[in-house]
């Protein structure tokens, strides 16, 4: 009977340190997980702070995968090791807890993006960006970080849908066929591609140079010189090292487009401060932060997602 005892109290430590490892994830202060979504990360977007913790304390360690997890009036951050070890903290970056597994991530929803409008957007050698992405046009990303659009197709070209219809822009106004096609589609997830052969002209060139792009392979290269020349970056990172990127803005720095959104919908309420995102996917999100009506998440081009 003794033994038998002792092997019933083995097993409910061991099924309760199996919960603590394997049930818990990030606890957002106050915050129902029903309502919490998650968004994968590009890990140069992990919360700077964040960084500078993995940094100083794992210093042999790097960052295998790391999310974003948003509430109704909160955020915090997960980052994966190379140690099979997780992290937690924070909207402030500041680190909570650890575990010796993985972060689960099916334990939550995966966030939603915007759908913005009216830039050229391709999926290139990208892969599908997620449900609700602007999905009118092409942009141009490479090697998993967002860059500033280099260039522009010159019309009339050609735009592959996702059932293999084509729509060909041959006036600004057509571009809303596109957008009226994914209004017809709404269970569509995937880009459209440009058709090959198509024409491009960089901008801001001293002289215009009109250069033919034949295949996935060239629209590669250009998206490559469109991240590396000139250092071009989001304008949102331009001037910040990898350590600023994520970093907490106040409002000063929060593009006029979301505060004047914020202004008309809570006139009331006050901005505590704002991070940009980027996702593994490449797309950006921004989060706000509100003084009585919690967190907010705007896409790209600053529509509202919700």
């Amino acid at each position: 009977m003794k033994i038998q005892n002792i092997f019933i109290s083995f097993l409910i430590t061991l099924i309760t340190f199996s919960c603590e490892q394997l049930g818990d994830s990030l606890r957002l202060p106050g915050e129902d997980p029903r309502d919490i979504i998650y968004y994968e990360l590009n890990n140069d977007y992990l919360a700077p702070e964040s960084k500078e913790y993995i940094e100083s304390n794992f210093p042999s360690e790097n960052v295998n995968s790391s999310f974003i997890l948003i509430g109704k009036n909160t955020y915090g951050f997960e980052a994966d090791l190379t140690n099979d070890k997780s992290l937690s903290f924070d909207e402030d970056g500041v680190f909570k807890y650890d575990r010796e597994h993985p972060f689960i991530k099916d334990k939550y929803i995966k966030g939603k993006y915007g759908r913005g409008k009216g830039e050229d957007k391709d999926e290139g050698e990208s892969r599908d960006k997620g449900e609700g992405k602007d999905k009118d046009e092409d942009i141009d990303r490479g090697e998993g970080k967002e860059v500033d659009r280099c260039f522009e197709y010159l019309m009339p070209y050609t735009m592959i849908m996702p059932d293999s219809s084509t729509i060909t822009i041959t006036a600004e106004g057509d571009r809303d066929l596109i957008k009226r096609w994914y209004d017809d589609n709404p269970k569509a997830e995937k880009r459209p591609k440009v058709q090959f052969p198509v024409d491009i002209n960089f901008f801001g060139a001293e002289e215009e140079k009109i250069i033919t792009l034949t295949s996935p392979v060239d629209l590669k290269e250009v998206m490559e010189l469109c991240l590396e020349g000139e250092g071009k970056r989001d304008i949102k990172d331009k001037g910040r090292g990898k350590k600023d990127w994520c970093k907490k803005l106040d409002i000063s720095e929060i593009d006029d487009c979301i505060k004047d959104y914020i202004n008309e919908n809570y006139p009331d309420d006050k901005i505590i401060h704002s991070r940009t995102i980027l996702t593994k996917d490449d797309i950006t999100i921004h989060i706000v932060k509100l003084h009585d009506n919690g967190v907010l998440k705007f896409g790209e081009d600053c529509e509202f997602i919700d």
